[in-house]
């Protein structure tokens, strides 16, 4: 199966979290990723280290993958955008 487009990783200093995850949602729809679980694994796998690593920490003491979708996008919009 073929991919279309690809996702940098999040980078805080250069990027801007909301645009971030609109462009992930556009991603999601253009590769047909509609599972729950599937968006989380491409989320885990796509922000980058520096971004899991905070995101474990804001989600302590459960690990990122236990949680949804969007717990995690949520966690993250909140953290970005207080």
């Amino acid at each position: 199966m073929a991919t279309f487009g690809k996702i940098e990783e999040f980078d805080s200093a250069n990027d801007d979290w909301p645009q971030y995850e609109e462009r992930l949602s556009h991603y999601f729809v253009a590769n047909g990723i509609d599972s729950a679980e599937k968006k989380r694994a491409v989320l885990l796998t796509v922000v980058g280290a520096t971004t899991y690593k905070l995101l474990r920490s804001l989600v302590a003491p459960s690990k990122p993958g236990e949680k949804s979708y969007e717990e995690l996008t949520l966690v993250l919009s909140t953290h970005f955008n207080p």
